[in-house]
């Protein structure tokens, strides 16, 4: 059947199937509601293909376990914890440099973050590799941004010559909490400017280390 609208014709029917990104993003914006109206205890598989109006068959087409939905899931708020450097700003000093990258700039609207961890970890003993494979692309993005501006301020006689890899990870591991402190007492959570403080006071003593 055909229906005239706006002086243009229309063909009714079923409407139009979301592509691939449009999923994805029904299917995040549904964890993050399944948390706010259920908590830690809800995150499954079964209740966010609920919340996204979907089969848990179709969930499995996007995200082939919840290990892969959390890295998605951190993919999206990535840049509450790290950000990529425009490119105007790559002739700045490092130090300006890893600010623009790492330096905390606003309050964690949502606990979901730290939940997730705790779901990978208590999953852990029994999917290793998931948890495994969570982690290295979780980590992944984080040390290629900071090795890279490392790299770059060897190459300009910034720094010294160093192991940018090694440096990265300790950076990274100064400037953030530490997860377990976290875990096991979520009262202990910084707020944004304690945070900021814990972030300039690492970044000090890791550019009093590579310049000397």
């Amino acid at each position: 059947m055909v229906t005239e609208v706006c002086g243009k014709m229309r063909r009714r029917g079923r409407p139009a199937a979301l592509g691939q990104a449009a999923r994805r993003a029904l299917v995040l914006d549904a964890l993050d509601l399944v948390y706010e109206e259920g908590g830690a205890g809800s995150l499954t598989m079964a209740e966010v293909a609920r919340r996204a109006g979907m089969s848990k068959r179709t969930l499995y087409e996007i995200f082939e376990d919840r290990g892969a939905l959390f890295t998605a899931y951190f993919d999206k708020v990535g840049c509450q914890f790290i950000r990529d450097l425009p490119a105007e700003a790559e002739g700045l000093p490092l130090a300006e440099r890893l600010t623009l990258i790492l330096e905390p700039r606003e309050e964690c609207p949502t606990a979901l973050p730290l939940e997730i961890f705790r779901c990978i970890i208590a999953e852990a003993p029994a999917r290793p590799e998931m948890a495994r494979e969570f982690m290295r692309k979780l980590r992944q993005r984080a040390m290629g941004i900071v090795r890279a501006e490392l790299d770059r301020a060897i190459l300009r006689g910034e720094i010294r010559p160093a192991d940018t890899a090694l440096v990265s990870s300790i950076l990274l591991d100064m400037i953030h909490q530490n997860l377990v402190v976290q875990l096991m007492d979520p009262g202990t959570q910084q707020c944004l400017d304690e945070r900021c403080r814990r972030f300039r006071t690492a970044l000090d003593i890791a550019l009093d280390g590579l310049r000397g």
